[in-house]
């Protein structure tokens, strides 16, 4: 199982999932974390962007057909600027 996030993108999953579990846990009343569909999607949601910003790997993406990442594969940062016809 090879990466197919960019580093950015696992710091971005991973904190966003984090927070989500952090909030999710501070839940009560109605909306408690296994009491509510809110508090169980917060759950889910947060534990799958957590999981898979510490591996580097979304099972979605590689149904997409996303391959595994490298700069060289990552179609803005191979472009040459000095190409005619290469977006600026």
């Amino acid at each position: 199982m090879k990466m197919n996030e960019s580093p950015t993108e696992r710091i971005i999953r991973g904190s966003a999932g984090a927070v989500l579990l952090i909030f999710a846990s501070f839940l009560q009343g109605p909306y408690d974390i296994f009491q509510s569909i809110f508090g169980i999607s917060l759950l889910m949601f947060g534990g799958m962007s957590l999981v898979t910003g510490l591996v580097g790997w979304c099972p979605i993406k590689a149904l997409m057909g996303y391959g595994p990442y490298s700069s060289e594969n990552n179609p803005v940062l191979s472009q040459d600027p000095t190409k005619p016809g290469s977006p600026r």
